[in-house]
């Protein structure tokens, strides 16, 4: 059904599109793949990428070792990779505040103002709360800088 909650818990690969309400979603070692989610999402993995595309919410994601990549326009965010890397991926006019604990935070096609505190950034006039944790990198880019041709 397209507006439910849902739960989904596996260790096999996970794909859901086209849904809204409140999901919880969790992978095992495969990937998780999730397209055009309105709502809120709580997804985890404990080795598996998660991909997000085209979401519209607030979203919790987190994985132990991969790959977090979370592209939308988003109401709230909270991202965790023990060794993962993690890319945001978020419409250009967007406003945001972040926090972001990792060893390299960089962006593309986005103006990422640093704060006068370390690990805080700020898109925009700022807004939305988003906290990233990863022992790696962040790259926080916009939708636009990953659809021009070069």
């Amino acid at each position: 059904p397209k507006r439910s909650d849902l739960k989904v818990v596996t260790d096999g690969e996970i794909r859901v599109e086209g849904v809204s309400g409140k999901l919880e979603v969790e992978g095992g070692e495969q990937s998780v793949n999730l397209r055009d989610i309105k709502g809120e999402l709580n997804v985890t993995s404990t080795e598996g990428s998660i991909r997000v595309v085209g979401f519209d919410g607030k979203i919790t994601a987190s994985s132990d070792s991969g790959l977090l990549s979370l592209e939308g326009k988003f109401d709230g965010l909270e991202a965790r990779s023990d060794s993962g890397e993690i890319v945001v991926t978020l419409p250009a006019a967007s406003n945001a505040e972040i926090t972001a604990y990792a060893e390299n935070v960089r962006s593309e096609g986005i103006e990422l103002k640093r704060g006068s505190v370390d690990d805080r950034y700020s898109i925009g006039k700022g807004g939305s709360a988003f906290t990233i944790e990863t022992g790696t990198k962040v790259l926080v880019r916009s939708t636009e800088s990953i659809t021009t041709i070069q």
